[in-house]
């Protein structure tokens, strides 16, 4: 039995000391990783277009609920997709209806020769330019009807405040970037 106790009690300090050692070794090399560990800080921030997107649902929102609070049929604004000229790509654009009848007026008087000498000649097409030119009194008329609507309708002036609110949030966040 002696001799059973002597061999295993070297056995056993052999074996202490490998896993001593063993433990030490890895105590440092886990404090050698953490003096080497590089800390990389990671910052979101919502994209660009996430403003736009906000701010277009916004315009949509509110020239609903104005649409629908509009008694003069000529005040209300209408939303469409328009390709503008050498470009094939559609973009929203909203006029009110009094700037489209004007439109819709002048081109029709441009299409119309003015005499029988002018053979098919057409006068030239109007520009966005010379419609709100000529629509400036009635421009006029609807922003008045529209301050008044916005003063009577709590509801039209949250709409027109979360309108202006998302403007300026994209405006600014376009410029930063």
């Amino acid at each position: 039995m002696k001799t059973l106790r002597t061999m295993c009690l070297p056995q056993l300090l052999c074996l202490f000391v490998i896993i001593s050692f063993s433990l030490n070794l890895s105590a440092s090399i886990q404090t050698k990783n953490e003096e080497n560990l590089e800390v990389i800080d990671v910052v979101g921030e919502k994209p660009l277009k996430y403003y736009r997107d906000q701010m277009k649902l916004a315009e949509s929102n509110f020239y609903d609920m104005y649409n629908d609070l509009v008694d003069i049929k000529k005040f209300k604004i209408n939303c469409r997709k328009e390709k503008p000229t050498g470009s094939h790509i559609k973009r929203k654009v909203c006029y009110p209806q009094y700037v489209l009848n004007e439109f819709a007026k002048i081109t029709q008087q441009a299409l119309i020769p003015k005499s029988q000498d002018a053979r098919g000649l057409v006068e030239p097409f109007p520009t966005i330019t010379g419609i709100n030119e000529s629509v400036s009194d009635t421009r006029n008329k609807s922003n008045d009807y529209m301050k008044k609507l916005l003063i009577d309708n709590p509801d039209l002036y949250r709409q027109y405040l979360a309108l202006r609110k998302s403007v300026e949030m994209y405006k600014q966040k376009k410029e930063s970037n």
